[in-house]
């Protein structure tokens, strides 16, 4: 069934033109997505369609984007500083505990 349905909107595509094409298509595919990020969606399918909410979310989506990899690059430093002290503290808590036990001989 899905087969059959799938060649029957191949075909309905194929009859319409390129530019209504791109548009049926991003149209469907902008159903899929929750939310304003629809404008994004239809911006990236749909040249046509580039309005200010399409600029909006991009610029959005850049921002935040940017701004989790400057944390991301902030970060890494200190959180490898500190699993290095935990390595350190473990390490020697191995060696001590290892020295307080009695020999098993």
């Amino acid at each position: 069934m899905w087969r059959r349905l799938l060649k029957l909107l191949k075909q309905a595509l194929a009859r319409l033109g390129p530019r209504l094409r791109k548009r049926v298509l991003a149209a469907l595919a902008a159903q899929q997505v929750p939310g304003p990020a629809r404008a994004l969606v239809r911006g990236l399918l749909d040249p046509e369609q580039r309005d200010f909410w399409f600029w909006w979310m991009a610029v959005t989506f850049g921002v935040a984007l940017l701004v989790g990899l400057l944390i991301a690059v902030a970060l890494a430093p200190v959180s490898a500083l500190v699993a290095l002290a935990a390595l350190g503290i473990w390490a020697v808590a191995r060696k001590v505990g290892t020295r307080t036990q009695p020999s098993a001989t």
